[in-house]
């Protein structure tokens, strides 16, 4: 039984695997048609391996301008968002001196809501980012691909081009700052809310 030589074995098959979204439209597949696989940014589709290249330095530098500016935003936004959710704490701490289970349940959700507005907004930011670079035509689109980035889904059935794909790990980076952040602003509350019930009917 005859092997054929080493590395050049490419059964017809195989081929789709190893084609990109590139390859195609240069094959003449126009932007936009509805091929299996996953979905590009710009409309593309990609069977099996998304193999596409890396961008260059001065590329790499302007997302991470991109980026980095959006994630100070994002930092200053998270940090209105929690000094607003611990000012509506504060001020109804009496409801809580005096409590009853739905009084409490109201402070506790509304320090829950002011901190998920914030990182929605976040979301938000981000997805116009993406929107302002041309990646999406809808922002329905954008916004979906931004809550999944910074969520740290990485579901990975929406991709951005090879020219701006950092940003993606940069808000995903973003992200778990921020829900962490959140997470951490949300539990102090929780606790201090806790320990005055507690105190309260010890009473």
């Amino acid at each position: 039984m005859q092997f054929p030589a080493r590395g050049r074995f490419r059964p017809q098959s195989m081929r789709p695997l190893f084609q990109t979204g590139f390859d195609r439209a240069a094959k003449g597949n126009p932007l936009g048609q509805a091929r299996p696989g996953l979905r590009g940014a710009r409309g593309t589709e990609s069977v099996g391996f998304n193999v596409v290249p890396c961008p260059g330095i001065p590329a790499m530098l302007m997302n991470l301008l991109f980026g980095l500016s959006t994630m100070i935003a994002c930092l200053f936004l998270q940090s209105v968002l929690v000094v607003a959710a611990i000012r509506y704490y504060r001020r109804r701490e009496s409801w809580l001196n005096h409590p009853s289970f739905w009084s409490s349940v109201s402070v506790i959700t509304g320090v829950m809501l002011l901190l998920v507005i914030g990182n929605m907004a976040q979301v938000a930011l981000w997805a116009l980012l993406i929107l302002a670079l041309e990646e999406f035509q809808q922002f329905g689109e954008a916004f979906y691909h931004s809550a999944v980035n910074f969520a740290t889904l990485g579901y990975g059935d929406v991709v951005m081009s090879a020219q701006h794909k950092l940003l993606g790990p940069l808000e995903a980076i973003n992200g778990a700052l921020m829900i962490g952040m959140s997470t951490a602003a949300l539990m102090s509350a929780f606790q201090d809310a806790l320990q005055k019930m507690t105190r309260t009917r010890r009473r």
